[in-house]
C-alpha cells in the first residue's frame, strides 16, 4: 500500500510502509521527512495500529456501517429485515499434564505383575507421583454481526443450522467473506444480538 505525503513546494508524493521514518527527495529538490507508519496510517483514514478482522468487524458494528449488503443473500430479493450471526473464530483450549486417569497404566501394571504388585503401584503413585496440572492455550474470539435479509426469507434462515448455508450467505457482505478467508473453521450460529 501507498500513502501520499506533501511537500511544501505543492507537490503530492507516494510513499510505501518502508519508506515511514526515513526522508524522500521531492522532485523539487527539496528533502521531504516522511511521518512514522502510525502517523501515515491516521492521515489515511485507517487506524494507528493495524486490525484484525474481529476488529474491524467490531469497529463497523459500533459506527453503524453494517449491514452493508442491500440484497438478501438466501432470497435474491431486496433485503429489508435485519439478523445477527455469531462467529466464534478460536476456543480457549486446556492441557492436562501429569498422572491424570491412570486406568490403563493400571490395567497394564495389572496384567503384567498381578493384584498385589498392582496395588502397590497405584499406592506408590498416587503417594509419590506428581501433581497433575492445568494448561490453557488459545483464547476465546469471537464477533456477533448483523446482516440483512428479506423477510420472506427470515424463517427460512432462522431455521438453518448448516455452516456451509450459513457461510455462503456471509459471503455476500466483503468484510464477512475476509473473516471467513481469516478463520476459515469459524463455527456460525444465528444470535439474538
Amino acid at each position: 500500500m501507498t500513502y501520499t505525503i506533501s511537500c511544501d513546494c505543492g507537490q503530492s508524493l507516494q510513499v510505501t510502509a518502508l519508506q515511514a521514518g526515513t526522508t524522500v527527495a521531492c522532485p523539487c529538490g527539496q528533502a521531504i521527512d516522511v511521518p512514522t507508519m502510525s502517523t501515515l496510517r491516521r492521515q489515511a483514514g485507517e487506524t494507528a495500529i493495524p486490525q484484525n478482522v474481529v476488529e474491524k468487524i467490531q469497529g463497523m458494528v459500533s459506527r453503524e456501517e453494517l449491514p452493508s449488503n442491500t440484497t438478501c443473500p438466501v432470497t435474491g430479493l431486496p433485503a429489508d429485515t435485519k439478523v445477527y450471526l455469531h462467529a466464534e473464530c478460536e476456543r480457549t483450549y486446556t492441557k492436562h499434564s501429569g498422572p491424570t486417569g491412570g486406568a490403563d497404566r493400571y490395567f497394564i501394571a495389572l496384567i503384567l505383575l498381578g493384584w498385589f504388585w498392582a496395588a502397590i503401584y497405584l499406592v506408590g503413585r498416587y503417594t509419590f507421583g506428581r501433581k497433575s496440572s492445568v494448561e490453557e492455550f488459545g483464547r476465546d474470539v469471537g464477533v456477533t454481526f448483523p446482516l440483512l435479509i428479506a423477510a420472506t426469507a427470515q424463517e427460512q434462515f432462522m431455521g438453518t443450522r448448516n455452516q456451509k448455508k450459513l457461510k455462503q450467505w456471509m459471503q455476500s457482505t466483503p468484510i464477512y467473506a475476509e473473516l471467513l478467508e481469516e478463520y476459515p473453521s469459524a463455527s456460525v450460529t444465528h444470535s439474538s444480538h
